[in-house]
């Protein structure tokens, strides 16, 4: 579960909820900025994050702010996807992440749903795509044949 922090609470309040619930192996917290990243590593070492990046300079630039890029799942954006970025990430051993969602009407979730044909999504994943942001996600599993592949890695962990 992805959990996105609001202005309400912190992240050291996110992460004291989730280790009292005791699904620390659940979870990803989404950051929007390197500054909130390194929050995140700093109070809640443990967790994986999104974290803005599409090569290895934006890498170093999170592990110099003291995030550990084993933690990192790779935000990519939501505009256009970006096949040697993901390449790159993958080649630092990161797995990268990109977003379909967004306003109606203007999201890429609309424009791929248009043909009623979801192979765009099957091609992020076969491009190395890991997490796919989407407004439609059981859409989106009813159509990815990848996904069996990721079920059994999960399970053998």
């Amino acid at each position: 579960m992805e959990l996105d922090r609001k202005k309400t609470t912190s992240f050291a309040n996110i992460w004291a909820a989730v280790t009292a619930a005791g699904a620390e192996g659940n979870v990803i917290m989404i950051s929007y900025s390197d500054e909130e990243a390194a929050e995140i590593a700093r109070v809640a070492p443990g967790a994986m994050m999104t974290a803005s990046a599409r090569g290895s300079r934006d890498l170093e630039t999170l592990e110099a702010l003291g995030v550990d890029r084993t933690r990192v799942i790779a935000w990519t954006g939501t505009r256009e996807p970006d096949p040697p970025a993901f390449a790159r990430l993958l080649d630092e051993g990161v797995e990268p992440a990109f977003g379909t969602l967004g306003r109606k009407g203007e999201r890429l979730d609309d424009q791929y749903w248009a043909d009623d044909d979801g192979s765009e999504y099957q091609r992020l994943v076969d491009d190395g795509v890991v997490l796919i942001a989407t407004d439609e996600p059981y859409r989106v599993a009813d159509w990815l044949t990848a996904d069996d592949d990721g079920w059994a890695a999960c399970a053998s962990r």
